[in-house]
């Protein structure tokens, strides 16, 4: 999975998980206003524009952001959000 990083390395972190269809550019905007006062994380879902790997499950999805916030974030982030196909990879990943 690759991931599009706005905003302080130091800062506390939200990650954005864009539906079904879109891709990490859904979020630009809302990423740009956020950038001054936290790190935003827009990860490319699997199968979507920006990333190589072809779409398997929410589940896997759900398992490499996981594994990206624990070995880069430090295990935790300040707040997730998603749309659509994002919104269903974050409930398997608060499951």
């Amino acid at each position: 999975m690759n991931y599009v990083e706005y905003g302080k390395e130091n800062s506390d972190v939200i990650i954005l998980l864009h539906g079904g269809g879109l891709s990490w550019w859904n979020y630009k905007e809302v990423a740009e206003r956020l950038q001054t006062d936290y790190h935003v994380v827009l990860p490319i879902l699997d199968g979507h524009a920006g990333c190589d790997k072809q779409f398997t499950t929410i589940e896997n999805n759900a398992l490499d952001i996981i594994e990206f916030v624990n070995s880069k974030l430090g295990g935790s982030v300040l707040m997730m959000g998603g749309l659509s196909l994002g919104g269903q990879i974050l409930l398997e990943i608060l499951s």
